[in-house]
């Protein structure tokens, strides 16, 4: 028997009020919000933003349109999962990385854009608040040494 086959065969025996109850435990992507401890994060991660204040800027506008990116895909990942819910997952997902469990799978595969969705908005907060200073010192209306801490 092929994976797929497997596959279908699980997901026939689910029972789908067993799939509405998890869909149902699930907030909407919209209802997903940053982190408790956002403010911990690195938005940069292991590069540095450079001194530069242009340079800076550019850095992290472009960090901010990355996480965006990712933030979108993630949303549009993690509807596609509550719309079509088991549908939604591959074979791979339900016969190897759930260990033939379709409804662990569709609970993991949800959690996990959750917690994407959430880290993305997290950094993007840190981002933007960056951005908020650099901008500000490009106005000349913030003391250099205070922006930097």
């Amino acid at each position: 028997m092929s994976i797929e086959q497997e596959a279908a065969e699980l997901v026939a025996a689910v029972d789908p009020a067993a799939v509405a109850a998890v869909l149902a435990d699930v907030p909407p992507a919209e209802d997903i919000r940053i982190r408790e401890h956002w403010r911990e994060l690195d938005p940069t991660l292991t590069k540095k933003a450079p001194r530069d204040l242009a340079a800076r800027e550019s850095f992290l506008l472009a960090k901010v349109a990355s996480y965006e990116a990712s933030r979108l895909a993630s949303i549009a990942r993690y509807n596609d999962l509550r719309d079509r819910g088991l549908a939604a997952l591959s074979p791979y997902d339900i016969c190897i990385s759930s260990s033939r469990d379709p409804l662990g799978a569709l609970r993991c595969a949800l959690r996990l854009k959750d917690a994407h969705i959430s880290y993305d908005l997290s950094i993007l907060v840190r981002l933007h608040l960056e951005l908020d200073e650099v901008r500000a010192l490009r106005a000349g209306s913030m003391s250099p040494q205070l922006a930097l801490f």
